[in-house]
């Protein structure tokens, strides 16, 4: 049944994509009054292989967010966010305490369930050593039970969240598995050379967003 739209639902691309990085493409987008926004990302199709999609979660408070596969295949997508009925929000700030790079190696969240299933977090790495999430869960539907926090050169963290009832935010510090020693200095600079050519690009328009019995959003685009 449709009802009304969501304004101020948020979507957020996987911050671990190098390439959306290196175009300076926004990672965070916010709906309008009408439940719309719009994304514009590469064309995947001319991409090489291994970036042949990206990664969005689409999230409101008071919902489950819902994840999404983003390619060129389809610049169109409706999506349902179904309102929680005793819903809590994990959100967390991850933090390097050494010299490992989140963007070239970006930290991995999982949250565990007491019934055995998991489901991995989008994380968004906003610098070399920062990176954040934010994960809407109905405890109705499911019972808690871990959270672990993995990244190539840290040290792995697991948490305990069977006692968590209500919004949670947690400030995470992870320490460099290996000690790094080096004997001279290491300039730090952009490896490779401007290439030639451009990229053809696609625009992703997500279309409003509606709740009643199923809350949702719908997505449109026109293909280039």
């Amino acid at each position: 049944m449709a009802g009304a739209t969501i304004a101020g639902a948020t979507a957020t691309l996987d911050g671990g994509e190098s390439l959306l990085d290196d175009l300076n493409v926004p990672l965070s987008y916010t709906a309008d009054s009408q439940g719309q926004f719009s994304v514009r990302l590469p064309d995947t199709s001319v991409l090489a292989s291994g970036a042949d999609s990206f990664a969005m979660t689409v999230s409101a408070s008071g919902y489950q967010a819902q994840a999404l596969t983003l390619d060129s295949t389809l610049t169109e997508h409706d999506v349902t966010l179904t309102e929680m009925a005793n819903g809590i929000t994990l959100t967390g700030a991850i933090s390097a305490l050494g010299s490992q790079d989140f963007k070239a190696k970006p930290p991995v969240v999982t949250i565990n369930y007491a019934d055995g299933t998991s489901v991995q977090l989008i994380v968004s790495v906003s610098t070399v050593s920062q990176a954040s999430f934010s994960h809407n869960v109905d405890l109705n539907q499911t019972a808690l039970n871990t959270m672990t926090i993995e990244q190539a050169d840290s040290l792995s963290i697991s948490l305990s969240l069977s006692n968590v009832t209500q919004d949670q935010t947690f400030n995470i510090l992870l320490e460099r598995s290996v000690a790094v020693v080096t004997s001279s200095p290491t300039n730090i600079g952009n490896s490779g050379g401007g290439g030639g050519g451009s990229l053809a690009w696609w625009l992703l328009v997500l279309l409003p967003m509606v709740m009643g019995l199923r809350r949702g959003c719908k997505g449109q685009s026109t293909r280039p």
